[in-house]
């Protein structure tokens, strides 16, 4: 009899001490430190997801956001941002960027009212600037986001901007005219949210825009894209310093440019035209023609930790996309499936 409860005893000890290591392994999952990449999902479905990739374990984690915030749905993701712990989600088909603890991915808040909003950014601990196109694509602004209640608190008018970028107590916004063209980027002074300065003539349809190691701004210019391609008119890559041009690379395309990314030292631009991958030394005066990968992304970033380039691959658009890590030569390294057209990347 004594033996028969000793067994049950050290029986239900062992499943108890299985129990709490279970649980305690659940507790330390983290999504903080790998690659986070956010899936728009099909056009308009309002089924957007993010992937999870642990480089320590190789495995890939699908749909964690809604694992961790049971009946919330990502909707139309235009793009996402991290940083100080958070993770901002920007979602152009309802208007609203959602928050999300970055450790957990659980959501915190949503802040609502935008239209057509683009990408988002930190300019204070407790202020983000917001670019919008506007309901109709093209009377865009910039909204002033007080990060305290989450509530925008003022407008900045600009024809259709879209990525920004902050060097100190100024952001330099690119002015993409939305459905329309422009050929600006706005200075804007944070301390009173007003355009200070426009430089104008950095090309058609400025997108992207990027800092280099000797504080040089970049800017990436998609051009025009007809349906007929002799009608195309160029982008073009432009270095901007102490706020004049000094320099402009036309691109001529078939498929226009876009993507614009600096490596770990900021001395070398990544960028997408024709199905290619280009690199471009920043202290070069002429073009790089020749492609660095030849591989048709949907947008790139780099891995800080190992300056990898990471190349999202949407695929047909209607399946799993796919992730690549390229190595300093454009060599893939490894490659993980993802949800449906990977949007954005965000590595640690």
């Amino acid at each position: 009899m004594n033996f028969s409860k000793n067994i049950l005893f050290w029986s239900c000890s062992l499943l108890l001490l299985l129990t709490a290591c279970k649980k305690e392994a659940e507790k330390e999952i983290r999504y903080d430190q790998g690659i986070l990449v956010a899936n728009r999902g099909l056009q308009n479905s309002g089924e957007g997801s993010l992937s999870y990739y642990d480089p320590e374990t190789t495995e890939v984690s699908q749909n964690v956001f809604q694992s961790q915030n049971e009946g919330e749905k990502l909707a139309n993701i235009q793009s996402m941002y991290v940083q100080g712990g958070k993770v901002y989600i920007v979602e152009s088909l309802t208007g609203k960027v959602k928050i999300l603890d970055q450790e957990t991915l659980s959501l915190t808040t949503t802040i609502e009212g935008f239209e057509r909003p683009r990408h988002f950014i930190k300019v204070g601990n407790n202020k983000a600037y917001v670019s919008q196109w506007g309901a109709d694509g093209f009377s865009g602004s910039i909204k002033v986001v007080n990060l305290l209640d989450n509530t925008i608190v003022k407008t900045i008018p600009l024809n259709g901007p879209a990525e920004m970028l902050v060097v100190g107590a100024t952001v330099y916004a690119t002015v993409s005219g939305g459905f329309g063209t422009d050929y600006e980027v706005a200075k804007i002074s944070v301390s009173n949210d007003a355009v200070i300065q426009t430089i104008t003539g950095v090309g058609e349809k400025p997108f992207h825009i990027s800092a280099d190691k000797n504080n040089a701004i970049w800017v990436l210019c998609s051009g025009f894209q007809s349906n007929m391609p002799n009608e195309n008119r160029p982008g073009q890559l432009t270095k901007i310093v102490n706020d004049q041009i000094v320099q402009s690379f036309e691109l001529s395309f078939q498929f226009g440019p876009g993507s614009l990314i600096i490596n770990k030292a900021k001395d070398k631009l990544y960028y997408r035209k024709d199905q290619n991958i280009f690199a471009q030394d920043i202290s070069k005066t002429t073009l790089n023609l020749a492609p660095f990968v030849s591989r048709d992304f949907i947008n790139l970033g780099i891995d800080p930790s190992n300056d990898q380039l990471i190349g999202l691959d949407a695929g047909s658009q209607f399946s799993p996309g796919k992730v690549f890590l390229l190595d300093k030569n454009g060599i893939s390294q490894h490659s993980f499936d993802v949800g449906i057209v990977p949007i954005s990347v965000w590595a640690e």
